[in-house]
């Protein structure tokens, strides 16, 4: 353990105490305010997923995720939108 961590420490402890009342607060990992959480897919992709989506995958006679995902990449190439990966394709059908 380094000084300057530990100087870190205190300064994040007395600045939580003067602003929240408490210390230990200041002490608490914020691991959910770190990284990059800018959205890194255009909207368009996203609406076009969306589109196929629901138009191939959901549909009564669904088609295999894999063949729906070369039908959306095949029309984002036409239109020239960026596509997005297999693995997004994956996540986005939990959330229809």
């Amino acid at each position: 353990m380094t000084p300057r961590s530990v100087q870190n420490w205190i300064a994040a402890y007395r600045q939580a105490e003067a602003e929240m009342g408490c210390g230990y607060l200041g002490l608490l990992d914020r691991a959910s305010q770190r990284g990059n959480r800018s959205p890194r897919v255009p909207d368009a992709s996203k609406e076009l997923l969306r589109e196929y989506l629901s138009t191939h995958y959901t549909a009564p006679v669904a088609k295999r995720a894999a063949s729906v995902y070369r039908l959306y990449c095949a029309e984002a190439q036409a239109q020239g939108i960026p596509s997005v990966g297999e693995t997004h394709l994956l996540s986005g059908i939990g959330s229809i």
